[in-house]
């Protein structure tokens, strides 16, 4: 009994190893598959990475060009007098060529914006607001990686501070 066991265990053995050696020959054909198909995979995921990292930069810079436009027309909006307007006599703020000028160099030129964002045009006096467009530049990951344009390079935005001014105060 155990010469029949030790025989059919080397039948069976000497059959597997004709099937190892059979997929042994087969296998040259496909060799290096398994490696091709990871450097495509990976390459895949490393785009995905640098193309989302490029969307959420472009959202960051469009936000980031709000808030430095909303900040940009309160700055300006600050030169208005509000004596002037609790008086009536409107906001003390000029409109026209040469006051766009000087509102447009003080919010714009005076130093205070950060070295990525610039004025689009010049800062706009009404008779109770200010309005300010900023852009601001991105540096994007893709355009630097691919010639190309495929991601915007500036985001602009457009922010007016309007002053809304109080009823004067009772006089008893």
């Amino acid at each position: 009994m155990i010469k029949l066991a030790q025989a059919a265990t080397h039948g069976a053995r000497s059959r597997l190893r004709a099937l190892g050696d059979r997929a042994a020959q087969g296998r040259g054909h496909d060799s290096g598959a398994v490696t091709i198909l990871f450097a495509v995979g990976l390459l895949a995921v490393m785009m995905i990475i640098g193309l989302s990292v490029d969307v959420s930069g472009v959202l960051r810079t469009r936000e980031r060009a709000r808030a430095i436009a909303e900040q940009a027309a309160r700055y300006g909006a600050e030169q208005i007098s509000t004596g002037a307007v609790l008086d009536g006599d409107g906001t003390g703020l000029a409109t026209g060529n040469p006051a766009e000028r000087a509102l447009t160099n003080l919010v714009c030129h005076s130093g205070w914006l950060p070295p990525d964002a610039t004025c689009v045009g010049d800062a706009v006096p009404g008779p109770n607001s200010v309005t300010v467009t900023i852009a601001v530049s991105y540096d994007s990951w893709l355009n630097r990686a691919i010639p190309g344009d495929y991601m915007p390079a500036s985001e602009q935005a457009t922010a007016i501070a309007l002053l809304i001014p109080l009823d004067p105060p009772a006089t008893p």
